[in-house]
């Protein structure tokens, strides 16, 4: 077919398109009837049946759909969101640009975002074969053309395409790139508000997962809102799912990688990874079902330890204090308590003097920053481990939670338990080194929790600090 032919063949079709769209006809039967198009005319000439436009699996199909209408969900309302984790070679490329170009076909405005310029390239291979596309350019004038239709506007997130933007449809690919700690992740949020004047509202997301990223932000939202609404709203499909990706090709993946697990767990299995590869990796999380038998172990413990962190940002976040148990081989996390207290409301603080701590060893944090409560809290008679650690005596701190298995329900310590999840090595670093994040409150607690017991003794009065009463007259710590 001659490239004049093919034009007059799609222009054709999309006329046919719009005039059933606007006379009401459902539009996954207009979206089925793309794909046939696409099945007649996309791959003319290609005789390879793994690099053919047209060739779908059931699954792929059903997520295109899922992505494109849901009965649960008005979205001149609210936006239809929906999001994909999909293994690498799965065809989530392929599937965007099908879906991108059936949108534009019913003049819908199209927005497709990524996180780094490589992932354009593959996606641009596959526009190139799409049957409705004029022109292709992705890198030099940002857009893919579309016969009589909306250019599809496609590039980076960055600061100069997110601004003053409008759009009907917000693809994001590669979601499992935008660490939470980068500036990206400004961005893809600040990009966010382009479709909420649409009457149209769709938000797709497609990736390979990582913990502490964009993507699972809003797959855990999402898995929420499919509860909620009794619907369907993500797809998850791991190397198992694509026969072309064959166990040969896998067991080879693995041996190149065998230095770097997360890489193949990530990559091909759809596990929630740390980027870089997860700092914490025994840790037991107790179910409602609790098949290993940790949950009435954790019932029993009880508290020894206490690991207070302090929050320097906004005056509306909480300090927060854990209060754990362990020996050699494992670390039992019991409660997570945030709470308030600064130079305007000293009584805030008053929480550390709680009857529930008193013969209980604490240790929080005193130098930099921290000295401002840590100051205060002297002030008022706390008596407690004041402790300023080096980077190489935190990092010791690390090991030591490594070397235990760490029981932890995460209903009780919520934020303690993303931190554990979430927690990565700094990649800027050449030796094995915590990276440092805004939020590691709960994990920072813990940190200050795992001291030890022996050495000098330290003796004081604590006064109650809301009644200047003596409650205890002697509190010994062992630092």
């Amino acid at each position: 077919m001659s490239e004049r032919e093919r034009y007059k063949v799609a222009i054709q079709f999309k006329q046919q398109l719009l005039e059933l769209y606007d006379s009401g006809t459902h539009i996954i039967i207009l979206f089925r009837m793309y794909l046939g198009f696409l099945i007649k005319f996309a791959d003319l000439n290609q005789k390879n049946i793994k690099k053919r436009y047209s060739t779908f699996t059931r699954f792929q199909i059903a997520d295109m759909e899922m992505s494109i209408w849901n009965a649960k969900i008005d979205y001149v309302l609210v936006a239809l969101e929906t999001a994909w984790i999909y293994t690498r070679r799965g065809g989530k490329s392929r599937g965007l640009t099908v879906i991108a170009v059936f949108f534009a076909l019913l003049n819908k405005d199209v927005i497709w975002r990524t996180p780094y310029s490589r992932q354009l390239k593959q996606a641009g291979k596959w526009f190139d074969k799409n049957p409705f596309v004029e022109e292709s350019a992705i890198f030099s004038k940002y857009y893919v053309k579309i016969y009589n239709s909306p250019e599809i506007d496609i590039g980076v997130l960055s600061a100069g395409r997110i601004a003053s933007q409008e759009a009907d449809i917000l693809i994001y690919d590669e979601g499992g790139m935008i660490e939470k700690n980068k500036v990206i992740f400004d961005f893809y949020e600040n990009s966010l508000p382009m479709i909420a004047g649409s009457d149209f509202k769709h938000i797709i997301h497609a990736t390979t997962p990582a913990r502490y990223t964009a993507i699972q932000d809003i797959w855990d939202f999402l898995k929420v809102e499919e509860v909620e609404l009794d619907t369907r709203l993500t797809a998850f499909h791991t190397y198992k799912d694509c026969y072309w990706i064959t166990p040969e090709h896998i067991e080879r993946e693995r041996r190149k990688h065998s230095d770097t697990p997360w890489y193949i767990e990530q990559n091909y299995e759809c596990k929630w990874v740390v980027i870089g590869g997860a700092v914490f990796i025994h840790i037991a999380e107790i179910h409602t079902q609790d098949y290993l038998g940790f949950a009435p172990i954790l019932a029993t413990r009880k508290a020894k330890f206490i690991g207070v962190d302090f929050n320097n940002g906004d005056p509306h976040s909480p300090h927060y204090l854990l209060t754990i148990d362990y020996d050699d081989n494992f670390i039992y996390i019991l409660d997570e308590y945030p709470f308030f207290g600064n130079k305007e409301n000293m009584s805030g603080l008053s929480f550390l003097f709680d009857e529930r701590w008193r013969i209980l060893s604490m240790e929080v944090e005193d130098d930099l920053w921290n000295t401002q409560f840590t100051e205060q809290t002297k002030s008022m008679g706390l008596s407690c481990i004041y402790f300023g650690w080096s980077e190489s005596e935190k990092q010791q701190r690390v090991q030591e939670v490594r070397n235990r298995v760490v029981i932890i329900d995460k209903t009780r310590a919520s934020l303690t338990y993303k931190n554990l999840l979430e927690a990565a090595y700094d990649k800027g670093s050449r030796l094995a080194k915590l990276e440092k994040r805004t939020d590691q409150h709960g994990l920072d607690c813990l940190l200050h929790a795992m001291h030890q017991l022996g050495g000098t003794i330290h003796v004081s009065q604590m006064p109650d600090p809301m009644q200047g009463k003596v409650f205890a007259k002697q509190r010994i710590l062992h630092v």
